[in-house]
């Protein structure tokens, strides 16, 4: 959560310097500035390498989801 991101670099802040970790983190410090860009833990998040996974759902998913019924042969299911 943002709460635990923001926790996390407060007590890397309390190692003054002495400990710089390598951040990999997940897609909320990317999104929500207000995790790192808070003018207490700024310092600390540069560097920091942040992943967001991007899904698309495929064109007619929902029609073709929409269309299943439990009566249906198993075999329509999975072609």
């Amino acid at each position: 959560t943002k709460e635990d991101a923001r926790k996390l670099l407060q007590a890397i802040k309390l190692f003054n310097g002495t400990f710089q970790p390598v951040l990999i983190a997940s897609d909320a410090w990317g999104k929500e500035s207000s995790v790192v860009i808070n003018g207490e833990t700024d310092e600390i998040a540069i560097g920091a390498l942040t992943l967001e996974l991007v899904s698309i759902q495929p064109a007619n998913f929902d029609k073709y989801f929409n269309s299943l019924k439990p009566d249906l042969p198993a075999g329509i299911i999975f072609k």
